[in-house]
Protein backbone atom coordinates (compact mmCIF):
# COMPACT_ATOMS: atom_id res chain seq x y z
CA UNK A 1 0.00 0.00 0.00
CA UNK A 2 1.20 3.71 -1.04
CA UNK A 3 1.35 6.14 1.90
CA UNK A 4 2.64 8.90 -0.05
CA UNK A 5 2.88 12.41 1.65
CA UNK A 6 3.48 15.86 0.71
CA UNK A 7 3.25 19.75 1.19
CA UNK A 8 4.39 22.62 -0.01
CA UNK A 9 6.37 25.54 1.54
CA UNK A 10 4.70 29.14 0.92
CA UNK A 11 7.81 31.25 1.99
CA UNK A 12 10.78 28.97 0.64
CA UNK A 13 8.59 28.06 -2.85
CA UNK A 14 9.80 23.99 -1.91
CA UNK A 15 7.73 20.88 -2.66
CA UNK A 16 8.40 17.92 -0.25
CA UNK A 17 7.22 14.71 -1.07
CA UNK A 18 7.72 11.47 0.75
CA UNK A 19 6.87 8.74 -1.21
CA UNK A 20 6.76 5.07 -1.93
CA UNK A 21 5.14 1.88 -0.14
CA UNK A 22 5.71 -1.65 0.02
CA UNK A 23 5.97 -2.53 -3.46
CA UNK A 24 9.14 -3.57 -5.35
CA UNK A 25 10.43 -0.33 -7.03
CA UNK A 26 9.98 1.45 -3.58
CA UNK A 27 12.36 -1.46 -1.97
CA UNK A 28 14.91 -1.35 -4.55
CA UNK A 29 15.53 2.48 -4.24
CA UNK A 30 15.66 2.33 -0.75
CA UNK A 31 18.27 -0.18 -1.07
CA UNK A 32 20.07 1.84 -3.56
CA UNK A 33 19.78 4.93 -1.37
CA UNK A 34 21.88 2.85 1.08
CA UNK A 35 24.03 1.48 -0.87
CA UNK A 36 25.47 4.80 -2.86
CA UNK A 37 23.11 7.22 -2.38
CA UNK A 38 25.70 10.26 -3.87
CA UNK A 39 25.05 8.38 -7.25
CA UNK A 40 23.31 9.69 -10.35
CA UNK A 41 21.56 6.79 -11.16
CA UNK A 42 19.77 6.99 -7.55
CA UNK A 43 19.24 10.47 -7.79
CA UNK A 44 17.74 9.97 -11.32
CA UNK A 45 15.18 7.07 -10.40
CA UNK A 46 13.50 8.86 -7.59
CA UNK A 47 12.86 11.73 -9.99
CA UNK A 48 11.91 9.22 -12.52
CA UNK A 49 9.39 7.48 -9.78
CA UNK A 50 8.25 11.13 -8.48
CA UNK A 51 7.12 11.92 -11.94
CA UNK A 52 5.68 8.56 -13.46
CA UNK A 53 4.09 7.14 -10.45
CA UNK A 54 3.40 10.27 -8.48
CA UNK A 55 2.68 12.94 -11.11
CA UNK A 56 -0.98 13.60 -10.08
CA UNK A 57 0.40 14.22 -6.07
CA UNK A 58 3.53 16.62 -7.42
CA UNK A 59 1.17 18.50 -10.00
CA UNK A 60 -1.23 19.28 -6.99
CA UNK A 61 1.85 20.77 -4.89
CA UNK A 62 3.33 22.87 -7.70
CA UNK A 63 -0.04 24.07 -8.32
CA UNK A 64 0.36 25.89 -4.72
CA UNK A 65 3.71 27.02 -5.87
CA UNK A 66 2.12 28.63 -9.27
CA UNK A 67 -0.65 30.09 -7.17
CA UNK A 68 1.92 31.84 -4.47
CA UNK A 69 4.23 33.63 -7.46
CA UNK A 70 0.59 34.40 -9.07
CA UNK A 71 -1.86 35.67 -6.46
CA UNK A 72 -0.84 39.24 -4.86
CA UNK A 73 -2.68 37.94 -1.30
CA UNK A 74 -0.66 34.32 -1.70
CA UNK A 75 2.28 36.21 -1.83
CA UNK A 76 2.15 38.99 -0.01
CA UNK A 77 1.04 36.14 2.91
CA UNK A 78 4.09 34.51 1.90
CA UNK A 79 5.89 37.35 2.24
CA UNK A 80 4.83 38.09 5.70
CA UNK A 81 5.28 34.78 6.91
CA UNK A 82 8.75 34.85 6.12
CA UNK A 83 9.22 38.42 8.27
CA UNK A 84 8.01 36.66 11.12
CA UNK A 85 10.20 33.20 10.52
CA UNK A 86 12.89 35.57 10.50
CA UNK A 87 11.65 37.77 13.46
CA UNK A 88 13.02 35.42 16.12
CA UNK A 89 16.66 35.41 14.87
CA UNK A 90 16.65 38.79 14.30
CA UNK A 91 15.49 39.83 17.55
CA UNK A 92 18.26 37.59 19.16
CA UNK A 93 20.49 39.35 17.26
CA UNK A 94 19.67 42.47 18.06
CA UNK A 95 19.51 42.17 21.68
CA UNK A 96 22.16 39.98 22.86
CA UNK A 97 21.76 38.18 26.41
CA UNK A 98 21.13 34.88 28.00
CA UNK A 99 17.87 33.64 26.93
CA UNK A 100 16.58 29.76 28.31
CA UNK A 101 15.91 26.61 26.39
CA UNK A 102 12.82 26.59 25.73
CA UNK A 103 12.95 30.17 24.04
CA UNK A 104 10.31 32.38 25.24
CA UNK A 105 9.21 34.18 22.24
CA UNK A 106 5.38 34.43 21.32
CA UNK A 107 3.55 36.14 18.42
CA UNK A 108 2.34 39.17 19.10
CA UNK A 109 -1.16 39.23 19.33
CA UNK A 110 -2.42 40.79 16.24
CA UNK A 111 0.30 38.60 14.32
CA UNK A 112 -0.75 35.47 15.65
CA UNK A 113 -4.22 35.80 15.01
CA UNK A 114 -3.18 37.46 11.41
CA UNK A 115 -1.05 33.77 10.88
CA UNK A 116 -3.84 31.53 11.32
CA UNK A 117 -6.67 33.69 9.51
CA UNK A 118 -7.46 30.89 6.42
CA UNK A 119 -7.76 28.34 9.02
CA UNK A 120 -10.89 30.47 10.70
CA UNK A 121 -13.92 28.57 9.61
CA UNK A 122 -16.83 30.53 8.13
CA UNK A 123 -20.67 28.87 7.62
CA UNK A 124 -22.14 29.77 4.48
CA UNK A 125 -25.77 30.04 3.59
CA UNK A 126 -26.89 30.37 0.24
CA UNK A 127 -30.36 32.81 0.58
CA UNK A 128 -32.43 33.82 -2.11
CA UNK A 129 -31.08 37.39 -1.34
CA UNK A 130 -27.70 36.14 -1.47
CA UNK A 131 -25.23 34.36 0.48
CA UNK A 132 -25.11 34.99 3.98
CA UNK A 133 -21.09 34.34 5.46
CA UNK A 134 -20.86 33.89 9.18
CA UNK A 135 -17.51 33.22 11.59
CA UNK A 136 -17.68 30.74 14.01
CA UNK A 137 -15.35 29.22 16.57
CA UNK A 138 -11.99 27.21 15.54
CA UNK A 139 -13.02 23.61 16.11
CA UNK A 140 -16.59 24.11 15.47
CA UNK A 141 -18.14 20.79 13.64
CA UNK A 142 -21.26 21.42 11.21
CA UNK A 143 -22.02 21.09 7.93
CA UNK A 144 -21.27 23.92 5.56
CA UNK A 145 -18.13 24.97 7.24
CA UNK A 146 -15.67 26.51 5.18
CA UNK A 147 -12.32 28.02 4.79
CA UNK A 148 -9.42 30.10 2.97
CA UNK A 149 -7.64 27.03 2.76
CA UNK A 150 -10.46 24.74 1.15
CA UNK A 151 -10.16 27.77 -1.65
CA UNK A 152 -6.33 26.98 -2.15
CA UNK A 153 -6.74 23.55 -2.05
CA UNK A 154 -9.59 23.17 -4.56
CA UNK A 155 -8.48 24.92 -6.84
CA UNK A 156 -5.12 23.24 -6.59
CA UNK A 157 -6.46 20.04 -6.87
CA UNK A 158 -9.06 20.46 -9.89
CA UNK A 159 -5.12 21.64 -11.64
CA UNK A 160 -3.94 18.43 -10.38
CA UNK A 161 -7.21 16.39 -11.89
CA UNK A 162 -6.49 18.10 -15.12
CA UNK A 163 -2.95 17.42 -15.37
CA UNK A 164 -3.88 13.47 -14.27
CA UNK A 165 -6.49 13.54 -17.18
CA UNK A 166 -4.41 15.02 -19.58
CA UNK A 167 -7.27 17.39 -20.92
CA UNK A 168 -9.77 20.15 -19.46
CA UNK A 169 -12.39 17.88 -18.60
CA UNK A 170 -15.95 18.39 -17.11
CA UNK A 171 -17.67 18.34 -13.57
CA UNK A 172 -19.45 14.72 -14.07
CA UNK A 173 -16.67 13.45 -14.69
CA UNK A 174 -14.62 15.43 -11.80
CA UNK A 175 -17.19 14.34 -9.45
CA UNK A 176 -16.77 10.63 -9.99
CA UNK A 177 -13.03 11.44 -9.29
CA UNK A 178 -13.40 12.98 -5.96
CA UNK A 179 -15.72 9.76 -5.11
CA UNK A 180 -12.40 7.47 -5.90
CA UNK A 181 -10.59 8.57 -2.88
CA UNK A 182 -10.68 11.08 0.09
CA UNK A 183 -9.83 14.52 -1.38
CA UNK A 184 -10.91 17.63 -0.94
CA UNK A 185 -14.39 18.47 -1.95
CA UNK A 186 -16.80 20.92 0.85
CA UNK A 187 -16.34 23.44 -1.56
CA UNK A 188 -17.06 21.94 -4.99
CA UNK A 189 -20.11 20.01 -3.83
CA UNK A 190 -21.41 22.96 -1.78
CA UNK A 191 -21.41 25.06 -5.35
CA UNK A 192 -22.52 22.05 -7.06
CA UNK A 193 -25.34 21.46 -4.99
CA UNK A 194 -26.80 25.10 -6.17
CA UNK A 195 -25.12 25.68 -9.45
CA UNK A 196 -24.97 22.82 -10.82
CA UNK A 197 -22.30 20.57 -11.68
CA UNK A 198 -20.71 21.58 -14.70
CA UNK A 199 -21.10 25.72 -13.43
CA UNK A 200 -19.14 24.92 -10.21
CA UNK A 201 -16.39 22.92 -11.84
CA UNK A 202 -15.86 25.64 -14.79
CA UNK A 203 -16.13 28.94 -12.04
CA UNK A 204 -14.09 27.57 -9.11
CA UNK A 205 -10.35 28.25 -9.86
CA UNK A 206 -11.58 31.32 -11.54
CA UNK A 207 -13.14 32.63 -8.43
CA UNK A 208 -10.24 31.18 -5.79
CA UNK A 209 -7.87 33.55 -8.73
CA UNK A 210 -10.35 36.46 -8.50
CA UNK A 211 -10.58 36.03 -4.58
CA UNK A 212 -6.82 36.43 -3.85
CA UNK A 213 -6.76 39.62 -5.52
CA UNK A 214 -8.46 41.14 -2.59
CA UNK A 215 -7.66 41.33 0.51
CA UNK A 216 -10.82 39.79 1.61
CA UNK A 217 -10.40 36.20 0.02
CA UNK A 218 -13.44 34.88 1.08
CA UNK A 219 -15.86 36.92 1.08
CA UNK A 220 -14.57 37.87 -2.23
CA UNK A 221 -15.24 34.30 -3.40
CA UNK A 222 -18.50 34.01 -2.32
CA UNK A 223 -19.62 37.62 -3.50
CA UNK A 224 -18.49 36.17 -6.90
CA UNK A 225 -20.87 32.80 -6.81
CA UNK A 226 -23.40 34.53 -5.28
CA UNK A 227 -23.70 37.12 -8.49
CA UNK A 228 -23.47 34.09 -10.51
CA UNK A 229 -25.88 31.39 -8.79
CA UNK A 230 -28.22 33.98 -8.58
CA UNK A 231 -28.26 34.75 -12.24
CA UNK A 232 -28.49 31.30 -12.77
CA UNK A 233 -26.45 28.20 -15.01
CA UNK A 234 -27.42 29.57 -18.10
CA UNK A 235 -25.43 32.88 -17.20
CA UNK A 236 -22.10 30.67 -18.65
CA UNK A 237 -24.01 30.48 -21.60
CA UNK A 238 -25.05 34.39 -22.02
CA UNK A 239 -21.49 35.61 -21.36
CA UNK A 240 -19.90 33.58 -23.90
CA UNK A 241 -16.36 33.26 -22.02
CA UNK A 242 -14.62 33.12 -18.93
CA UNK A 243 -12.33 36.38 -19.61
CA UNK A 244 -16.05 38.41 -20.40
CA UNK A 245 -16.98 36.47 -16.83
CA UNK A 246 -14.09 37.66 -15.04
CA UNK A 247 -13.91 40.93 -16.44
CA UNK A 248 -17.44 41.70 -14.85
CA UNK A 249 -16.69 39.81 -11.26
CA UNK A 250 -14.10 42.04 -11.10
CA UNK A 251 -16.07 45.37 -11.63
CA UNK A 252 -18.85 43.58 -9.63
CA UNK A 253 -15.96 43.12 -6.66
CA UNK A 254 -14.72 46.82 -6.97
CA UNK A 255 -18.18 48.22 -6.27
CA UNK A 256 -18.64 45.75 -3.22
CA UNK A 257 -14.78 45.90 -1.65
CA UNK A 258 -13.38 49.33 -3.42
CA UNK A 259 -10.02 49.79 -4.22
CA UNK A 260 -7.20 48.75 -1.61
CA UNK A 261 -4.42 51.13 -1.62
CA UNK A 262 -1.26 49.22 -1.73
CA UNK A 263 0.63 51.96 -0.02
CA UNK A 264 -2.05 50.53 3.05
CA UNK A 265 -1.05 47.02 2.76
CA UNK A 266 2.50 46.16 3.65
CA UNK A 267 4.35 42.70 4.35
CA UNK A 268 5.50 45.08 7.66
CA UNK A 269 2.39 45.05 9.13
CA UNK A 270 -0.39 41.84 10.30
CA UNK A 271 -3.19 40.93 7.81
CA UNK A 272 -5.92 41.60 10.35
CA UNK A 273 -4.50 45.19 9.74
CA UNK A 274 -5.16 45.45 6.07
CA UNK A 275 -8.08 47.53 4.86
CA UNK A 276 -11.03 45.65 2.54
CA UNK A 277 -10.22 46.02 -1.15
CA UNK A 278 -9.88 45.02 -4.52
CA UNK A 279 -6.27 45.28 -4.96
CA UNK A 280 -5.32 47.53 -8.07
CA UNK A 281 -3.82 45.60 -11.57
CA UNK A 282 -0.16 46.39 -10.95
CA UNK A 283 -0.22 45.09 -7.32
CA UNK A 284 1.86 41.70 -7.93
CA UNK A 285 4.59 44.06 -9.90
CA UNK A 286 4.62 46.20 -7.05
CA UNK A 287 4.67 43.46 -4.17
CA UNK A 288 7.20 41.55 -5.96
CA UNK A 289 9.33 44.90 -5.87
CA UNK A 290 8.98 44.57 -2.09
CA UNK A 291 9.25 41.63 -1.39
CA UNK A 292 11.84 40.20 -3.90
CA UNK A 293 13.47 37.65 -1.00
CA UNK A 294 10.99 35.65 -1.87
CA UNK A 295 12.48 32.25 -3.58
CA UNK A 296 9.53 32.07 -6.57
CA UNK A 297 9.70 35.46 -6.99
CA UNK A 298 11.96 34.84 -10.24
CA UNK A 299 8.82 32.97 -11.28
CA UNK A 300 6.44 35.55 -10.08
CA UNK A 301 9.24 38.61 -12.58
CA UNK A 302 8.22 36.26 -15.55
CA UNK A 303 4.81 36.12 -14.69
CA UNK A 304 4.67 39.91 -14.69
CA UNK A 305 7.08 41.20 -17.24
CA UNK A 306 7.14 37.79 -19.52
CA UNK A 307 10.42 36.12 -20.57
CA UNK A 308 11.37 35.93 -24.27
CA UNK A 309 8.57 34.47 -26.35
CA UNK A 310 6.59 33.99 -23.70
CA UNK A 311 4.12 36.71 -22.80
CA UNK A 312 2.91 38.03 -19.27
CA UNK A 313 0.58 35.81 -17.55
CA UNK A 314 2.43 32.53 -18.12
CA UNK A 315 1.18 31.19 -14.55
CA UNK A 316 -2.10 32.12 -15.39
CA UNK A 317 -1.98 30.21 -18.64
CA UNK A 318 -0.27 27.33 -17.18
CA UNK A 319 -2.73 27.10 -13.89
CA UNK A 320 -5.87 26.77 -16.33
CA UNK A 321 -4.00 25.01 -19.03
CA UNK A 322 -2.31 22.38 -17.34
CA UNK A 323 -2.50 19.45 -19.52
CA UNK A 324 -0.61 21.68 -21.71
CA UNK A 325 2.48 22.58 -19.83
CA UNK A 326 2.73 19.14 -17.96
CA UNK A 327 1.82 16.44 -20.59
CA UNK A 328 1.22 12.87 -19.99
CA UNK A 329 4.08 11.42 -22.00
CA UNK A 330 6.86 12.79 -22.89
CA UNK A 331 9.79 15.50 -21.76
CA UNK A 332 8.49 18.74 -19.49
CA UNK A 333 7.77 22.03 -22.26
CA UNK A 334 10.31 24.33 -22.01
CA UNK A 335 7.59 26.67 -19.92
CA UNK A 336 7.57 24.07 -17.23
CA UNK A 337 10.53 23.97 -16.56
CA UNK A 338 11.06 27.10 -16.21
CA UNK A 339 8.70 27.60 -13.34
CA UNK A 340 9.45 24.22 -11.86
CA UNK A 341 9.00 24.48 -8.24
CA UNK A 342 12.56 26.27 -6.57
CA UNK A 343 13.07 23.19 -4.64
CA UNK A 344 11.53 19.76 -4.90
CA UNK A 345 12.70 17.38 -1.75
CA UNK A 346 12.20 13.88 -1.76
CA UNK A 347 12.10 11.26 0.77
CA UNK A 348 11.47 7.46 0.36
CA UNK A 349 9.00 5.66 2.84
CA UNK A 350 10.08 3.52 5.15
CA UNK A 351 12.53 3.02 8.33
CA UNK A 352 14.90 2.03 6.44
CA UNK A 353 15.50 4.81 4.41
CA UNK A 354 18.82 6.17 5.90
CA UNK A 355 19.45 10.12 6.73
CA UNK A 356 20.71 12.16 4.33
CA UNK A 357 19.41 9.89 1.31
CA UNK A 358 17.18 12.64 0.49
CA UNK A 359 16.83 13.99 -3.23
CA UNK A 360 17.00 17.55 -4.42
CA UNK A 361 16.06 18.55 -7.52
CA UNK A 362 16.59 22.27 -8.12
CA UNK A 363 14.73 24.44 -10.65
CA UNK A 364 17.11 26.28 -13.40
CA UNK A 365 15.60 29.64 -13.00
CA UNK A 366 16.69 30.18 -9.96
CA UNK A 367 20.10 28.24 -10.55
CA UNK A 368 20.66 31.43 -13.45
CA UNK A 369 18.74 33.57 -11.63
CA UNK A 370 21.31 36.89 -9.30
CA UNK A 371 19.74 38.08 -6.36
CA UNK A 372 20.29 41.59 -6.45
CA UNK A 373 20.65 42.55 -3.34
CA UNK A 374 23.75 40.54 -2.42
CA UNK A 375 26.71 40.50 -5.24
CA UNK A 376 27.35 36.32 -5.94
CA UNK A 377 23.96 35.30 -4.67
CA UNK A 378 22.00 33.26 -6.92
CA UNK A 379 18.07 32.91 -5.99
CA UNK A 380 19.12 28.62 -5.43
CA UNK A 381 21.36 29.74 -2.72
CA UNK A 382 18.72 32.17 -1.36
CA UNK A 383 15.81 29.05 -1.74
CA UNK A 384 18.40 26.32 -0.14
CA UNK A 385 19.49 28.70 3.15
CA UNK A 386 15.51 30.01 3.35
CA UNK A 387 13.73 26.12 3.34
CA UNK A 388 16.77 24.90 6.06
CA UNK A 389 15.40 28.42 8.33
CA UNK A 390 12.20 27.57 7.71
CA UNK A 391 11.79 24.22 8.80
CA UNK A 392 13.87 25.36 11.89
CA UNK A 393 12.07 27.89 13.05
CA UNK A 394 8.36 26.53 12.15
CA UNK A 395 9.73 23.62 14.43
CA UNK A 396 10.56 25.70 17.30
CA UNK A 397 7.65 27.25 16.83
CA UNK A 398 5.57 23.95 17.12
CA UNK A 399 7.18 23.75 19.99
CA UNK A 400 10.21 21.07 19.77
CA UNK A 401 11.53 19.73 22.27
CA UNK A 402 13.82 17.27 24.16
CA UNK A 403 16.15 14.82 22.05
CA UNK A 404 16.37 15.16 18.79
CA UNK A 405 14.46 11.92 17.60
CA UNK A 406 16.54 11.20 14.27
CA UNK A 407 19.86 12.35 15.33
CA UNK A 408 22.09 10.27 16.48
CA UNK A 409 24.79 12.52 17.92
CA UNK A 410 23.04 12.25 22.01
CA UNK A 411 26.97 13.47 22.54
CA UNK A 412 26.00 17.11 21.22
CA UNK A 413 24.80 19.71 24.19
CA UNK A 414 22.44 20.91 21.13
CA UNK A 415 20.80 17.91 20.65
CA UNK A 416 18.47 17.78 23.54
CA UNK A 417 17.32 21.46 23.48
CA UNK A 418 14.47 20.73 21.32
CA UNK A 419 16.01 23.49 18.37
CA UNK A 420 17.72 21.64 16.20
CA UNK A 421 14.73 19.02 15.41
CA UNK A 422 13.93 20.22 11.97
CA UNK A 423 17.08 20.79 10.67
CA UNK A 424 19.22 18.81 8.04
CA UNK A 425 21.14 17.09 6.49
CA UNK A 426 21.89 15.11 9.77
CA UNK A 427 25.88 14.71 8.94
CA UNK A 428 27.98 11.51 10.04
CA UNK A 429 29.90 12.85 12.34
CA UNK A 430 28.73 15.63 14.81
CA UNK A 431 31.44 18.11 14.26
CA UNK A 432 30.38 18.29 10.52
CA UNK A 433 26.37 19.33 11.50
CA UNK A 434 26.02 22.91 10.47
CA UNK A 435 23.52 23.97 13.12
CA UNK A 436 25.54 25.64 15.49
CA UNK A 437 27.17 28.05 13.06
CA UNK A 438 23.82 28.31 11.67
CA UNK A 439 22.58 29.52 15.34
CA UNK A 440 25.33 31.72 15.58
CA UNK A 441 25.24 33.49 12.10
CA UNK A 442 21.55 34.10 12.57
CA UNK A 443 21.15 34.69 16.24
CA UNK A 444 24.63 35.67 17.45
CA UNK A 445 24.30 33.42 19.77
CA UNK A 446 25.10 29.80 20.99
CA UNK A 447 23.84 27.08 23.03
CA UNK A 448 25.27 27.23 26.55
CA UNK A 449 28.04 23.91 27.64
CA UNK A 450 25.20 22.47 29.63
CA UNK A 451 22.58 22.98 27.40
CA UNK A 452 19.83 25.35 29.42
CA UNK A 453 19.99 28.38 27.64
CA UNK A 454 21.53 30.89 24.97
CA UNK A 455 24.45 32.92 25.35
CA UNK A 456 25.67 35.45 23.00
CA UNK A 457 28.67 34.29 20.49
CA UNK A 458 30.87 37.49 21.85
CA UNK A 459 31.56 34.95 24.98
CA UNK A 460 32.81 31.98 23.30
CA UNK A 461 35.48 31.91 20.34
CA UNK A 462 34.08 31.84 16.84
CA UNK A 463 35.81 28.27 15.95
CA UNK A 464 35.26 24.94 17.06
CA UNK A 465 31.91 25.59 17.94
CA UNK A 466 30.60 22.12 17.03
CA UNK A 467 27.65 21.63 19.59
CA UNK A 468 29.66 19.42 21.32
CA UNK A 469 29.99 18.35 25.10
CA UNK A 470 33.81 17.51 24.73
CA UNK A 471 35.01 20.73 23.85
CA UNK A 472 36.55 23.68 25.61
CA UNK A 473 33.85 25.34 28.52
CA UNK A 474 33.36 28.49 28.95
CA UNK A 475 32.28 31.21 31.15
CA UNK A 476 28.50 32.03 31.50
CA UNK A 477 27.33 35.61 31.38
CA UNK A 478 25.50 36.50 34.02
CA UNK A 479 21.75 37.78 33.86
Amino acid sequence: MELSLSHADFVSGAVFLRLGGDDPWTRELVLAARTDPGSTDYKYSVLHMAYERYRSLLAHEWAHVLQVASYPYLFLRAARQGRIMSGVSTLLASNPGEYPIPLPFRLREDWAQSNVLSEIPVKVTVRKDGVHIEAVPPGTVARGLLTELDLVEEDAQIFQYRTEIGSRGNGAAYRRWLRESPRYSRLFLMMARHMGTEPAYRTLPLFVRLAFGTTRPLWAFFKCFALVNHNGPEILARWDTLETLESILLSHLRDYLGPADLGSVTMDQPEVADPQGLLPPEALATLLHRGGQLAVSPLTRIHVEGDGDEAPGAITRFLTQPWRCLPRNGDLPALAVTLMPPLLVIELLGDDFPLGSSVMAISPLLVKTNFADIPGVTYLDLAKEIYRARSVWKGIAAGAHGPHPRCPHAGCRVHRTGLCHAWFPIPQRAEDCGFPPFLRYTTKHRVADDGSCLVPVDLAPPDNDTGGTNGPHHRRPSS
